[in-house]
């Protein structure tokens, strides 16, 4: 959660990108990481609030969903196939180990 705040707040001091409408990425890849950070938020407050000594906790804790990112991952995604930033995701070591996590390697 404090990752996805922290780097909310590093893209907004950051400013938009000099691409094509700029201000629509920025606020797109800002929306994302705090989208990302509150559900992941809401999500800590579900677990925090079960009781760890309650014979059923396991169960309880089970039927949590996990946070729910697809409608704005799917906006990230659109930024990543944008022409002009997809070169610099690529490129981007932090975006390569990300990708490579998500491969499986």
């Amino acid at each position: 959660q404090r990752a996805f705040t922290n780097t909310a707040q590093k893209l907004e001091k950051l400013g938009p990108p000099r691409v094509t409408d700029g201000k629509h990425v920025q606020d797109t890849a800002v929306g994302f990481f705090t989208t990302a950070a509150g559900s992941v938020g809401d999500q800590r407050a579900k677990l925090a609030a079960l009781d760890a000594k309650d014979p059923d906790f396991v169960n309880k804790a089970s039927h949590l969903a996990g946070p729910d990112l697809s409608a704005a991952s799917a906006q990230m995604q659109g930024l990543t196939n944008n022409p002009q930033l997809a070169p610099a995701f690529r490129a981007a070591p932090e975006c390569k180990q990300l990708a490579a996590t998500a491969a499986g390697k």
